[in-house]
């Protein structure tokens, strides 16, 4: 099976390729912030650079969210005209998730973290890359406090870019071992979600929709106004 994989829910741009569960190859690229530029030429220049048709993809994954709405958003419609144009099958997977497979072999609980402004962050927890406590939109300290209460006896790795801005909180509240991943591990690999693709159950591809786990402050400000 012939998976290509997108990642564009961050400032970390990344597609990947894989056949079998087996890395092929993949284009990473971070802080550019122009990924409707970059995204289609980025998939054309790595299929073609390994020989690969279109027609030839079995399955596309995408990381659906949460993240930066308009990444997660052109990520999605990407992926889903491309599976739908060449008869692919569709899989979403959580960003989080998909940042928490790059250190799936390590023995802890795996925290991904991204920044979502205002002393909140998107997060969850996850262990060998499989959710323990969902993802969540939270604020900062109030994540803090349940993993005390939650895994506060064995040690947690956080990992993503924003990661070490919490350090001095995380540290103030948390009393277990943390840890911390290296530079390179906390940006999203589509080469990883490529080959663990092959693992997850495919979806609808019409009615698949983003997971962004909170409404656009654009949004927000308009319910308010119209109740």
């Amino acid at each position: 099976m012939k998976v290509l994989a997108i990642d564009s829910a961050s400032a970390t741009m990344s597609v990947g390729l894989a056949e079998d569960g087996v890395f092929v190859a993949e284009m990473t690229s971070t802080g550019l912030r122009n990924h409707a530029i970059r995204l289609m030429p980025a998939i054309e220049h790595i299929l073609s650079s390994v020989g690969w048709h279109p027609q030839q993809i079995d399955r596309v994954a995408v990381a659906k969210g949460p993240g930066s709405y308009t990444g997660i958003r052109m990520g999605v419609t990407i992926a889903k005209t491309f599976a739908w144009s060449v008869g692919a099958e569709l899989v979403g997977v959580s960003s989080l998730q998909a940042l928490a497979l790059n250190v799936k072999h390590r023995n802890t609980f795996i925290c991904p973290v991204f920044d979502a402004r205002r002393d909140h962050i998107y997060t969850g927890l996850y262990k060998h890359g499989q959710p323990v406590i969902k993802d969540r939109y939270t604020p900062v300290q109030s994540w803090l406090m349940a993993l005390k209460n939650e895994v506060d006896d064995e040690p947690i790795l956080f990992i993503g870019e924003s990661a070490p801005a919490f350090q001095e909180s995380i540290a103030k509240t948390l009393s277990t071992d943390v840890l911390f991943s290296s530079q390179n591990e906390n940006i999203p690999h589509a080469g990883t979600l490529a080959m663990e693709a092959i693992h997850e159950v495919p979806s609808e591809i019409h009615t698949f929709t983003p997971e962004y786990l909170k409404l656009a402050e654009a949004e927000e400000k308009w319910q308010q106004r119209t109740q």
